[in-house]
């Protein structure tokens, strides 16, 4: 089975995580992750998303941008929010920073995830 790794713009813990939401609610223009705006509500997770990766025919592993780095130190520098392909034994992006901002909307970024994936 696959393995998918998705990666917010944003770093973990529970004061992050306030100043997030917050920002999300304040200034949604400018919050920086597109990932979590796409797929979280301001209290959890949309029912949508929820829905798809439950019926998903691979694993989903989620980590903010600190836990990456530290889980697995990659070689080379990366924007985020971005989606890998976990593949011998490699990280393989498949979506990555600059194709989140033309999502406009969850069903895209679905849409999106399930293309990558057949090919």
């Amino acid at each position: 089975m696959k393995t998918l790794i998705f990666v917010y713009n944003a770093d973990s813990g529970k004061l992050n995580a306030l100043k997030d939401s917050l920002h999300k609610l304040i200034s949604p223009d400018t919050y920086e992750c597109k990932l979590c705006d796409l797929t979280h509500g301001f209290f959890s997770e949309k029912a949508e998303w929820t829905k798809f990766l439950k019926e998903a025919d691979f694993e989903a592993e989620f980590l903010h941008r600190d836990e990456f780095l530290s889980k697995y130190e990659p070689k080379q520098e990366y924007k985020f929010p971005i989606v890998f392909e976990f593949k011998n034994d490699k990280l393989q992006p498949i979506l990555d920073s600059s194709e989140f901002k033309d999502l406009k909307d969850l069903s895209e970024l679905i849409l999106k995830v399930q293309s990558q994936l057949s090919d």
